[in-house]
């Protein structure tokens, strides 16, 4: 539960200068390998451009969904036809409107006291089909294909997220191989391969909460579950102007450093299901 990273933090990925080391990236995008790439000139400039009164500008006064928590953690949810939903089962989150400017306020409130974990969190969102300045803005995204997007006929949409200090994401995997960049803040990651859900004890299908760990990771009960203790990890603190490549069904559990804005697009499947399915997806 504490955001900060610890004094001597072990980054497990390879780093690539965009400009410099494009071709070694792409080796490592093509053999399906997580890695991070710096050195973007379209995200330098994203960087930059992304102020808070800019975003205040382009978000104008309308709210934007925002999810509350009455602590730090955010569990992904839905309640759709195919959600059987638990006995005694209630949403771990709810969901209001907040405009950009009253939430921004409230993460760099967040910044100055160190908010603790057991405090409420709010976790505002953005998408790229509803802003169009956000794909205006964001051209590593654009429907095409590039280095960036692997299959512009299977892309899945900008998605935004905006943080506060101490949001953590639960661990689950996701079906599409995955880009990240990091625009404001930093985040810790930790990943693991797909072969891993044998030991993370994943939601089944049907769960409102499916493909995300029921572990509290940050109070593991290792008698209830056993497993855990064996699973191997790897972990990169992603900062301001850095790109993460997060290849299909890897597993990544998030925690919100400080104030923070990130953004992803998915394109297309490869690799990954075939150990997925062995743990009943």
């Amino acid at each position: 539960d504490d955001p900060d990273p610890p004094a001597e933090h072990y980054d497990s990925l390879c780093h690539f200068d965009y400009q410099t080391q494009k071709a070694r990236a792409l080796k490592y995008r093509n053999a399906e390998v997580p890695f991070l790439v710096y050195n973007v000139p379209n995200v330098n400039e994203v960087v930059k451009r992304w102020t808070p009164e800019y975003l205040t500008n382009k978000f104008g006064t309308k709210g934007r969904r925002t999810e509350i928590s009455k602590d730090n953690h955010f569990m992904y949810y839905t309640q759709g036809r195919r959600a059987k939903t638990p006995a005694g089962w209630q949403p771990p989150t709810t969901i209001t409107r907040y405009s950009y400017a009253d939430w921004y306020a409230m993460a760099k409130q967040a910044d100055r006291s160190k908010m603790g974990p057991t405090e409420t969190h709010y976790y505002f969102r953005a998408e790229g089909d509803q802003e169009k300045f956000i794909r205006d803005d964001l051209e590593i995204f654009k429907k095409e294909k590039s280095f960036f997007i692997v299959e512009p006929e299977r892309h899945r949409g900008i998605h935004c997220r905006f943080g506060m200090r101490g949001v953590i994401a639960e661990s689950h995997f996701d079906g599409g191989r995955n880009y990240i960049a990091m625009l404001k803040g930093r985040k810790r990651y930790i990943l693991q391969p797909p072969e891993e859900c044998k030991n993370t004890y994943l939601l089944q299908s049907g769960h409102p909460s499916a493909r995300h760990t029921e572990i509290n990771w940050s109070k593991p009960d290792l008698e209830k579950y056993p497993k855990f203790n064996q699973a191997r990890a790897m972990e990169v603190v992603l900062s301001e102007g850095e790109v993460l490549y997060l290849p299909s069904y890897y597993l990544h559990h998030i925690i919100a450093i400080e104030y923070n804005i990130q953004c992803n697009c998915r394109s297309g499947i490869k690799g990954g299901r075939d150990q997925v399915r062995k743990c009943g997806f």
